[in-house]
């Protein structure tokens, strides 16, 4: 029940026990919305209570040398019971005090919650209390932390964030249905210590008419007023000109910059109506080409004078790791040489803030054999350079999506430890005992493709980093395991066997998938020697892609590390003899690591049961699998070659043993989805460019049937079993561009190649 007073909300719950009634007393001050106060209230009905217990939770005043978003959290001992107050600072330009959000937060899970994956709040059996006289204080290392959630994949809330229901733009009941999910997605960042958000805006052209109406501006802003009840600012990222993925952009119509310029100045003040805090956008045409380095200048330097001079508002440009553009009018400041096109702000208006990018598993330092590079030193360089010359907010990857990893489905929990490792490099001699220089950037936004199969540990963990990249410990590798510990509290008397498995698992993934390190020692060169090039999907357009690079043709277009490829075996005693020598002992030592953990994971469930740590299970398993899966496909493609039939037969025997232990455990792994499976697992509408949800290639292990084939008949054209449609992807409008229609008429008549420019509306039954 509610009663309100001048100074605060209480409420009050009675929590049966065996012997008497206990309360809580949840009393919240005014700068706690009533609604987060009552929720926070709804988490604790079930909970056994052994003690009167009071939250106060900003009932007072706070202490005065509190720092912005800083809180303090206490429990005192009184007539009543036991009491746990929290404060926080509210900050000068924002009612929201989220400093009091973030602390009573904090308190929820030191009695015991666990905000871990953003739709499941993990409750304890009973609570965790705190000793009198026990306090606990904290304060952001960065002042601006928050995700993307990357709506141009088909994610979980890829619907709901571009107005959608699940029925389409025209299902209003379906949409505010979805929107119990952004509510707790919310609340979720702020357990994690979040106070930013950003999606990307999608349109195409058969929903045209709803994509620029009042009404989707309505359902957006509704969106944007949902945040910022939680003290989130909300963002969005709409592209200059990018077509690729049914991107919603700025500029639609070329011609005159003049007119151009005021197309952009016109979308913004669209999006200012919703009420977005800040906006993002892509350089290029796409990721791989641009429309030229002065009329992007000029692009930037419009949107970014506009939303500064009217609305006081940040822009910010995304640059990207893509390779093998630069620029004809503009040189690097330090070298000279021409300037690489993703750094092409360097020269636009200084209050353009910028967001550099790096992909997949790697850090900084790592090796890193894609997108045309062999490390990502020069994205690293970059930032050294442009820190403290404008707002910089570092922007890394928790998944990747497409082809390479949670939709194999892979359980890859190296992300998490990879992206702690980039904010201590970034961090420097902030960071007591840290060596490299302190960089002025003002805050992380990670990239996120999705959360189950133990995806949103990598949010978790990726978050927590940004908020304190060492929680007061002395080393990166104590502040992991901290971190690991921490999250995985809900596995009760496992958590640290658990904790530890998962270290071992990171440290194997490391020296394997990113180093392909074997006995100590480094492969005599990275390209085609890493263990991810090997686990990682290959569709139709990475193999494409691959073909042209060979032949000279779009040297930078690399999505994926290279692989040396079975079919190279068959047809190049070269390629065998390096296989033997140097990749095949590397496929048989992921096998051999990657059973043994999945062992020790099947020992750890036996021993301490829960349907926590299930998941940790299911993707160890699977690891192993794919792992067996691919040492058979090369074991295959290698006995062929020398005619040894009845051993390659066996290893096509083995792949398919494989391929059904896979597809019997991410069966039943569906069942523990968070969400509506037919929505993020099946194949059916969505606002993207993609004809399934971003776990469909999962169910339907598509990249190993995909192997499969290729064993099983030799066919290994790059068209077989496609599911993506490259014009659909590629162009705002396909249906309306003549390159597009071209394409099609001439694809009907090229035999193979029909399959990737048409490969139905429908799920393949190969799939079912």
């Amino acid at each position: 029940m509610f009663k309100w007073s001048a100074a605060l909300l209480a409420l009050t719950l009675l929590t049966p026990l065996k012997a008497e009634a206990q309360a809580i007393h949840i009393a919240c001050g005014q700068s706690m919305p009533s609604e987060i106060c009552q929720r926070i209230v709804q988490h604790f009905e079930k909970i056994e209570v052994p003690v009167q217990l009071r939250l106060e939770l900003g009932t007072s005043p706070a202490p005065v040398d509190l720092a912005e978003e800083e809180f303090l959290w206490q429990a005192q001992k009184t007539p009543e019971g036991l009491t746990l107050q929290v404060w926080g600072k509210v900050e000068k330009d924002d009612p929201t005090n989220r400093g009091l959000l973030y602390g009573s937060y904090a308190l929820l899970e030191r009695l015991g919650f666990r905000f871990n994956h953003p739709f499941q709040v993990l409750s304890p059996p009973q609570l965790n209390l705190p000793s009198a006289g026990e306090q606990h204080r904290e304060k952001p290392f960065w002042p601006q932390r928050g995700l993307v959630h990357h709506t141009m994949h088909p994610l979980e809330m890829t619907h709901v964030l571009n107005g959608w229901g699940p029925g389409g733009p025209s299902d209003p009941q379906g949409w505010e249905s979805l929107r119990g999910e952004w509510e707790s997605y919310l609340e979720w960042l702020i357990a994690n210590r979040q106070n930013e958000v950003e999606w990307v805006l999608l349109e195409k052209g058969p929903w045209q008419g709803f994509s620029r109406s009042t009404l989707r501006q309505k359902r957006l802003k509704s969106l944007v007023e949902q945040a910022h009840r939680w003290g989130i600012k909300a963002g969005i990222d709409v592209p200059l000109a990018l077509g690729q993925q049914n991107a919603w952009r700025l500029v639609t119509r070329f011609g005159e910059l003049r007119q151009e310029q005021e197309q952009i100045r016109e979308n913004l003040d669209w999006l200012m109506e919703a009420g977005f805090d800040f906006v993002s956008t892509e350089l290029g045409l796409s990721e791989f080409h641009n429309a030229g380095d002065q009329l992007m200048l000029d692009w930037l330097n419009t949107a970014t004078a506009h939303l500064e001079d009217q609305y006081h508002k940040h822009f910010y440009t995304k640059i990207h790791i893509s390779s093998g553009q630069v620029s004809e009018r503009y040189r690097d400041p330090q070298t000279g040489a021409p300037l690489n096109f993703n750094f092409l702000p360097h020269y636009a208006d200084p209050r353009l803030g910028i967001m550099p990018h790096t992909v997949q598993i790697y850090s900084l330092d790592d090796p890193a054999p894609t997108y045309g590079h062999q490390d990502f030193s020069q994205m690293h360089q970059f930032i050294r350079q442009e820190a403290g010359r404008r707002p910089l907010l570092w922007f890394p990857e928790s998944s990747y999506w497409v082809n390479y990893d949670i939709n194999q489905p892979l359980f890859l929990p190296v992300y998490a430890a990879r992206r702690l490792h980039d904010i201590w490099i970034l961090a420097g001699s902030r960071l007591p005992g840290n060596p490299g220089p302190a960089l002025d950037i003002q805050g992380q936004m990670l990239f996120s493709s999705g959360f189950e199969w133990g995806y949103w540990l990598n949010d978790r963990i990726s978050s927590r980093a940004a908020w304190s990249p060492d929680f007061g410990k002395s080393s990166e590798a104590e502040a992991l395991h901290f971190l690991l510990f921490d999250a995985l509290q809900p596995a009760g008397a496992g958590q640290m066997a658990w904790t530890e498995l998962l270290e071992k698992t990171i440290a194997s993934q490391y020296r394997l998938l990113v180093l392909g390190q074997l006995q100590g020692k480094n492969p005599r060169e990275i390209e085609k020697h890493t263990g991810m090039a090997y686990l990682a999907g290959v569709d139709a357009w990475s193999e494409i892609a691959a073909l042209a690079r060979k032949s000279g043709i779009l040297k930078g277009f690399q999505t994926q590390p290279d692989r040396l490829e079975p079919e190279d075996l068959r047809k190049q005693p070269q390629a065998l003899q390096t296989y033997l020598r140097e990749i095949r002992p590397l496929l048989a030592q992921m096998h051999s690591e990657f059973k043994a953990l999945a062992r020790e994971a099947q020992n750890l469930q036996r021993q301490y049961p829960s349907e926590f740590t299930a998941e940790f299970v299911a993707g160890l398993e699977i690891n192993a699998l794919r792992a067996g899966f691919k040492l058979a496909e090369y074991e295959h493609a290698a006995l062929s070659q020398v005619g040894q039939k009845q051993e390659a037969a066996h290893w096509l025997a083995f792949a398919k043993t494989q391929l059904n232990r896979a597809q019997t455990t991410v069966k039943q792994r569906e069942s523990h989805y968070r969400t509506d499976p037919e929505r993020i697992a099946g194949w059916g509408l969505n606002p993207t460019a993609y004809r399934y949800g971003y776990l469909w290639q999962a169910r339907a292990l598509s990249f190993w049937k995909r192997d499969l084939l290729a064993m099983e008949t030799g066919n290994t054209h790059p068209c077989r079993l496609n599911t993506i449609d490259p014009l659909e992807v590629a162009l705002p409008d396909p249906d309306w561009d003549s390159r597009a229609l071209l394409a099609r008429d001439l694809g009907k008549f090229l035999p193979g190649w029909r399959d990737c420019l048409f490969p139905g509306e429908n799920e393949p039954d190969w799939a079912r």
